[in-house]
């Protein structure tokens, strides 16, 4: 799923909405990406060819988690603009098993989320997020315009994102690598 299939999905459940679709909903939706990446963060792995200790830097790097050689032992790396180079040493063994945090802020609208991501959390978050600010914009009209306001109180809405934020932080990456340092 892409980011832009979510925004979509999130957009078609408001009948009416109040807010700038250029504008504001892919800042929601930014803002959503950011949120699942800090509160359960997505860990990608790549590994160097045997004959090398450098790999191409992937598209979407966060910040390297861990570096691994072949018979497990810890290596340290640079992460540099065009690639990631491992820092060898005296017993290290190719080829190099590099662990790391997937920015998911830097995709674009028709990028391929990884398949890690629970694409359902974050459709979720903008729709409540969309939810607060909507609604925010709804009650303001039934007041101008003397109809009923029975919407839900922005606490409730909050409450409810803030309910969706627990559950990312529930299924967080749970990264444990097994190393041997020396």
């Amino acid at each position: 799923m892409t980011p832009k299939d979510i925004l979509d999905v999130a957009v078609s459940q408001f009948p009416i909405l109040y807010l700038d679709a250029e504008t504001v909903l892919p800042l929601i939706l930014i803002i959503s990406l950011g949120v699942y990446q800090d509160k359960a963060g997505v860990i990608e792995t790549v590994k160097t060819p045997d004959d090398s200790c450098e790999v191409a830097r992937p598209a979407n790097v966060l910040s390297i988690a861990c570096v691994e050689d072949a018979s497990g032992l810890y290596h340290e790396a640079v992460l540099g603009a065009e690639s990631i180079t491992v820092i060898e040493k005296a017993k290290s063994r190719r080829p190099y098993t590099i662990s790391y945090l997937v920015n998911l802020r830097g995709y674009t609208a028709e990028q391929e989320l990884p398949a890690s991501v629970s694409s359902s959390l974050i459709l979720d978050h903008v729709i409540a997020s969309i939810d607060i600010l909507n609604t925010h914009r709804a009650r303001r009209v039934a007041m101008s315009t003397g109809q009923e306001n029975d919407y839900p109180s922005d606490q409730e809405l909050r409450d409810r994102r803030a309910a969706i934020e627990t559950s990312m932080e529930e299924t967080a990456t749970d990264f444990i690598p097994i190393i041997t340092i020396r």
